[in-house]
């Protein structure tokens, strides 16, 4: 595996992670770490269709993929109901 594949799979499990360490939310860590991968491929796709240049990186669009990733893990997040709605529920 290229080692520019690596480092936005790293990303893609260490931004939702990060979060979830840091805030507590997203719950759904999974979830998060899926829709975060999609949106890095997203960006990696775009940025190859661009001809976007990271110079350190080579071809893979760090910054677009870790704005994808919070992006990602950000909906997931915010999709998810409230811990107070949950308790009322029952």
């Amino acid at each position: 595996m290229p080692p520019a594949l690596v480092l936005l799979g790293l990303v893609a499990v260490a931004v939702p992670a990060s979060a979830h360490a840091l805030f507590g939310r997203p719950r759904l860590v999974i979830a998060a770490v899926v829709a975060s991968a999609v949106a890095v491929v997203v960006a990696q796709v775009a940025g190859e269709l661009a001809r976007i240049n990271v110079a350190v990186v080579g071809d893979a669009q760090l910054g677009a993929a870790v704005v994808a990733s919070v992006f990602g893990t950000a909906l997931i997040a915010l999709a998810e109901p409230s811990s107070k709605r949950l308790r009322a529920r029952g």
